[in-house]
């Protein structure tokens, strides 16, 4: 049975001028961006220590108690909203309140975020089943990409829907710009889970505007570079409801503003629920994060619940579920990951498809 959410969301909507107002929160912020980007270990006190530094510049705990009253028993959704994308950047899932902990990973709590003045969904909802498209593009030298475990998991997280009739999933070989257009086209996913390597361009330097790219794969190795403008094209119109973007960076001080310029571009353009990361994120985080986030919402969970609770799914050291045990220190290294999957969405409450319909297992 789906979570129960209350029906208010407690929205947290940034001044403009937070970043001038709070700089210790953006010094903090910044040194654990650092950290990441230079794969050294983040501790949970460390996230705790800027989670709480960031819980205390809001001054919301009147509000927030408030707000946690009336939710009662049912789950309170965190919405922080900002027109800033530097701001939006910053590690909102870590928010540590000192009576609750964690928000991003608590069962009580969703966090989300919403670009103000993005437009959300007023199109109907499609009757299931859930389509869902695994879509990998594998360009050069990418051996840490695992794509046939990738597909493993999500195979495994969706088999017995399949043979319900409530879920199909489509994961083509050809990771090809063409194809992937065209498989929209004839296949109209309402999930699409978008795997490979980008770039970001930074032309702050020349007095343009970033921006970010996906590659796609060619018959060569360097890959076809695809804005996140002609992306946001490709996906067009409904039926697309959720887009999981996983897109790293080879240079490593980019990442972050890789997948926030590609995550706010689709949202912005009106996808309902673009899930992206923060940071470079290790691939067995990433593949489990998918897994368990593609298995709630196939059991009819809202988009945030579903992030939270794959949030939470990746807390453990994750040599612990892999054949071999603490590879280059990933145990250690893979106790920070779960505050980086983030979800942009104008109203996390909205479902992907209809579920009042009839399934009908596949012959």
């Amino acid at each position: 049975m789906p979570s129960i959410v209350h029906k208010e969301c407690f929205n947290i909507k940034l001044a403009p001028d937070y970043a001038q107002v709070h700089p210790d929160a953006i010094r903090l912020s910044n040194e654990l961006a650092r950290r990441y980007a230079n794969n050294e270990l983040v501790t949970e006190q460390m996230l705790s220590a800027g989670g709480e530094h960031l819980w205390r510049s809001l001054a919301l705990d009147e509000k927030f108690d408030a707000a946690r009253c009336a939710a009662g028993q049912r789950a309170l959704a965190l919405v922080i909203e900002s027109e800033d994308p530097a701001l939006l950047r910053l590690p909102w899932e870590a928010l540590y309140h000192p009576e609750c902990g964690f928000l991003g990973l608590s069962g009580k709590f969703t966090v989300s975020r919403r670009i103000t003045g993005a437009a959300g969904a007023e199109y109907p909802l499609q009757p299931g089943p859930l389509k869902v498209l695994l879509f990998t593009s594998i360009t050069g030298d990418q051996a840490r990409l695992d794509a046939e475990e990738e597909q493993a998991q999500a195979q495994g997280a969706l088999v017995a829907l399949e043979a319900e009739g409530k879920v199909i999933l489509e994961i083509p070989e050809d990771g090809r710009f063409q194809t992937f257009k065209q498989m929209l086209k004839d296949f109209e996913p309402q999930l699409l889970l978008l795997s490979g390597h980008g770039k970001f361009h930074d032309r702050s330097a020349v007095g343009e505007d970033d921006y970010a790219e996906f590659l796609f794969e060619t018959d060569g190795d360097d890959g076809d570079p695809v804005a996140g403008a002609r992306l946001a094209d490709a996906l067009g119109s409904p039926p697309v409801q959720c887009v999981v973007l996983s897109a790293c960076e080879s240079g490593k001080s980019a990442s972050d503003r890789l997948n926030s310029g590609l995550a706010q571009r689709l949202a912005v353009h009106g996808i309902p629920h673009v899930v992206g990361v923060r940071e470079a994120i290790l691939d067995l985080a990433r593949t489990r994060f998918n897994r368990v986030f593609c298995d709630a919402l196939a059991h009819q969970e809202r988009v945030d619940v579903a992030v939270q609770q794959a949030r939470s799914a990746i807390t453990e050291p994750l040599a612990r579920v892999q054949k071999e045990s603490d590879k280059a220190g990933m145990d250690k290294l893979s106790l920070g990951q779960w505050c980086l999957p983030l979800l942009i969405s104008a109203n996390p409450s909205r479902p992907l498809i209809d579920w009042a319909f009839q399934p009908t297992p596949p012959s």
